[in-house]
């Protein structure tokens, strides 16, 4: 989930989570899937959380 750079290396803290990952719906947001992307937010911001209170 860290944000990458114009050279494909990781921007040192700087991360992206939610609707802001990218990547998981191709146009829309589809209607059927209700919830996905506030679970997908929740889930991401949750990992993202603990790895840098490992840090």
């Amino acid at each position: 989930m860290q944000v990458l750079g114009d050279d494909d290396e990781p921007i040192d803290s700087l991360f992206a989570v939610g609707n802001c990952l990218g990547g998981r719906y191709a146009l829309t947001y589809p209607g059927v899937l209700a919830g996905n992307s506030i679970g997908m937010a929740m889930t991401n911001g949750y990992c993202v959380g603990k790895y840098l209170g490992a840090k």
